[in-house]
């Protein structure tokens, strides 16, 4: 099984996830570790203050002993310093029962065992060498003294030794639990150091994936817009408008166009200049299609369907003006293509025909759930096809709706009311001429060039012929002007 890039990082990811876990279960057990040194070394800390307070009561017990020899003769003082005496004794007992509690090492045990059994012998000893104090009636202390002199030396060198065991021990113990702390820290810090770098290399790594991932995809979303109107790829990649078997009725203006003489053309062209010419046509018309925010629906041969209205519309009145500004600047851009066509020489005088009406449609997404056309439907499409049909060449005709709604800014010529299939009644037509300003410009253009030819006429220097054939002509001028 083929694993992608970007589930190759995924795992990547999820490892190095992993290894942070491990690195922190590793940080945790590690500190427990250093906790549980640390708590012996509390203990241990503990124990040298224990022997030291137990080494103190052991030196009160020797005092105590000798607070007998010297001031013992009499009965108070003997039995108030035998009190001390065991007093000091029970206490260094009870302290190395608290020590071995404080759980110090085997080697230290052994010391305190040895302590205990030489502080027992002692103990021993004391009371033999009281009794031998007694029996001189506390008067010859001197052979008391003599019979225990010297046998307070061991447990007081086995208690130095103990200490300086003991301390030794915290010592050994504070460096490597120091040790031990640097090196986890070591450890953690090395390793997350790793993971982090290898997770911005991931990361760096992953963004250019995305990235071009996205350019990938931005590139195929710029393909498929060649397919759509932009309009209509705007609202479906925006997620707008849903990609789905839908229809709405809208009202619509509806242009069709095509190309007067094209068929002929085909007949005597090669297939390489024809698809040039008519992708140089469909470029230029799409151009000026957008310029004026129409919706190219279809191009059919050489014919162009476009509609206004859908997906934006700017209200029916300036949608509908939108479609006859846009068809009037297409009659002018087609008369610059025909010059270019004719100097690269096609010779066939091409011209375009329309036809736009303005009504309501069903429009939205036509086909299946595997592939759909987004375009429009009706009686108003099929009055707009039979308009453009009919017109002559270098003529756009329009229907009554439409006419009404773009009468204020076009000039419009009354044709003939003609029949179309399915509609009961007949349709008037009109042709449109160009928009008002224009067609002021050019009746001033035109009354001030007449202006001028008739001053240039002298009528003296005309003859009879010559004046009545002048009138005539603008007889039948004003006949068509009226």
């Amino acid at each position: 099984m083929k694993i992608s890039i970007f589930m190759k990082v995924i795992i990547s990811y999820i490892i190095l996830l992993t290894l942070i876990l491990f690195v922190g279960l590793f940080n945790y057990y590690e500190m427990d570790r250093l906790n549980a040194r640390y708590d012996q070394l509390l203990n241990n800390t503990q124990s040298i203050d224990e022997v030291r307070n137990m080494q103190v009561d052991f030196k009160k017990q020797v005092q105590e002993w000798k607070n007998i020899l010297i001031r013992g003769h009499k009965h108070a003082d003997l039995t108030k310093y035998q009190k001390k005496f065991e007093i000091q004794y029970n206490s260094v007992i009870k302290r190395g029962k608290n020590l071995e509690k404080l759980k110090i090492s085997s080697e230290g045990l052994t010391i305190l065992n040895k302590f205990l059994t030489a502080h027992q012998s002692l103990q021993k000893s004391y009371i033999q060498a009281l009794t031998i104090f007694e029996h001189s009636k506390f008067t010859n202390y001197q052979a008391a003294d003599k019979y225990v002199r010297g046998l307070d030396r061991p447990p007081t060198d086995l208690l130095d030794i103990l200490i300086e065991y003991i301390q030794g021990n915290i010592d050994n113990q504070k460096i490597l639990v120091q040790q031990e702390a640097k090196n986890v820290q070591k450890i953690t810090v090395s390793v997350l150091v790793i993971t982090l770098l290898a997770a911005a290399i991931l990361s760096i790594f992953l963004a250019l994936i995305i990235s071009r991932l996205y350019a990938k995809q931005e590139q195929m979303a710029i393909s498929l817009s060649k397919y759509l109107s932009p309009q209509i790829y705007k609202f479906i990649f925006s997620g707008e408008r849903s990609v789905k078997v839908e229809t709405n009725r809208k009202n619509l203006t509806v242009f069709f166009s095509d190309i007067q003489g094209f068929t002929q053309l085909t007949d005597s062209t090669e297939p390489e200049v024809l698809s040039t010419l008519l992708n140089e046509y469909f470029n230029e018309m799409s151009q000026i299609a957008m310029r004026f925010g129409g919706t190219v629906d279809k191009y059919m041969g050489d014919a162009i369907m476009i509609f206004y209205g859908d997906p934006e519309s700017k209200g029916h009145k300036q949608d509908a003006v939108d479609c006859i500004l846009m068809a009037l600047e297409m009659r002018k851009k087609m008369k610059v293509l025909r010059d270019k066509w004719l100097s690269e020489g096609i010779y066939e005088p091409l011209q375009i025909r329309a036809g736009v009406n303005t009504g309501y449609c069903t429009v939205g997404n036509f086909g299946s759930e595997d592939r759909l056309d987004y375009t429009i439907i009706g009686g108003t499409v099929n009055l707009a096809s039979r308009l453009e049909s009919i017109a002559q060449s270098d003529e756009l005709l329009i229907s009554h709706q439409t006419y009404m709604l773009v009468k204020d800014i076009v000039f419009c010529e009354k044709r003939e009311r003609i029949t179309v299939k399915g509609i009961a009644y007949s349709i008037q037509t009109y042709r449109v001429i160009d928009v008002h300003e224009q067609i002021k410009e050019q009746h001033f253009k035109l009354h001030t060039d007449l202006n001028n030819i008739l001053d240039q006429i002298t009528p003296d220097q005309l003859s009879n012929e010559q004046k009545q054939k002048i009138g005539q002509i603008l007889s039948e001028k004003q006949d068509k002007l009226k």
